[in-house]
């Protein structure tokens, strides 16, 4: 997708939230995977991308900062998440909303994951 023409603003919102589920898919079986640091350096690259495409901005713009003006939450802080959902699901009785409530209201225990 071209910078300065092309599809609208939800278009691309659109494109980004189907590039976000692939991205998510199966990610509890592969946080282990994560740990490595040139492993979440090719993931974000490829989340930072879409985020570039979302916000219309040029190669210049850092990852964190294309995030915020694309209105997309980083990718480690989402598969973290998912990570805990899917940990407390698998070892207790939470329905899938208690244990992602759960999981966003402790900080600690998400960030541990990756």
């Amino acid at each position: 997708m071209p910078n300065n023409a092309g599809p609208s603003s939800s278009k691309r919102r659109l494109l980004a939230s189907v590039a976000t589920s692939i991205l998510r898919y199966g990610g509890p079986a592969w946080t282990a995977a994560l740990k490595l640091q040139q492993n979440r350096r090719l993931l974000n690259r490829t989340y930072r991308m879409t985020a570039m495409r979302v916000a219309s901005a040029y190669k210049t713009i850092s990852a964190e900062v294309v995030c915020v003006i694309a209105g997309l939450v980083p990718i480690e802080i989402t598969l973290s998440e998912d990570s805990v959902c899917y940990n407390l699901r698998t070892t207790s009785t939470q329905s899938n909303r208690e244990a992602r409530v759960t999981a966003r209201d402790d900080g600690d225990e998400s960030s541990q994951c990756l």
